[in-house]
């Protein structure tokens, strides 16, 4: 119903407030209090959509409130230092990230560098195993060389005694 003669009123910040949004609508009151019903200056709002508009005026001027509370509650060297540490963290993730990279590049060159020398490795187990092969065919050869060269030493001196007496050392046509 009926219109109320009791002025409510709101506190309001003296912060200036962001400009609106689009050029129609209109800035919120400024001055020291908003009145909803009957006042001194204005006549009275009687109709249904005048107390919406009243409510929506009031929401309005709370969530401007919080807005301009919020507004106070910003320190921009608060806001810097953040900011800047945000700057420093993403530097060192970036670095990070290069470092992370060159480093997988580096292991991946050891990793070849590994493989090439296992290949190596393996060539000269193959080389070592021919080598322990010859050195045994030719400790086996030393070993035949020597009995030749006992053989022949015996033959020598059996050749020696046959020429010093031919009765001895020769065959029975020789004696003949």
């Amino acid at each position: 119903g009926g219109s109320s003669n009791v002025a409510m009123s709101f506190p309001v910040h003296s912060v200036r407030h962001p400009p609106p949004l689009h050029p129609t609508a209109s800035r919120p009151n400024t001055s020291s209090s908003l009145s909803c019903g009957v006042s001194s200056n204005k006549p009275p709002m009687v109709t249904t959509s005048t107390r919406t508009s009243s409510r929506f005026t009031m929401d309005h001027a709370k969530s401007q409130d919080d807005f301009d509370a919020l507004i106070l509650d910003v320190n921009p060297e608060e806001d810097m230092q953040l900011i800047d540490q945000l700057l420093e963290l993403q530097h060192h993730d970036h670095k990070f990230s290069i470092e992370q990279r060159d480093d997988q590049e580096k292991l991946v060159d050891m990793e070849g560098e590994i493989v090439a020398q296992e290949d190596r490795l393996l060539q000269l187990r193959e080389n070592l195993k021919v080598y322990r092969s010859m050195k045994d065919k030719y400790e086996q050869l030393m070993c035949d060389v020597h009995s030749l060269e006992s053989e022949k030493l015996a033959l020598a001196k059996e050749l020696d005694q046959a020429q010093v007496d031919p009765t001895k050392g020769c065959s029975t046509l020789i004696k003949k």
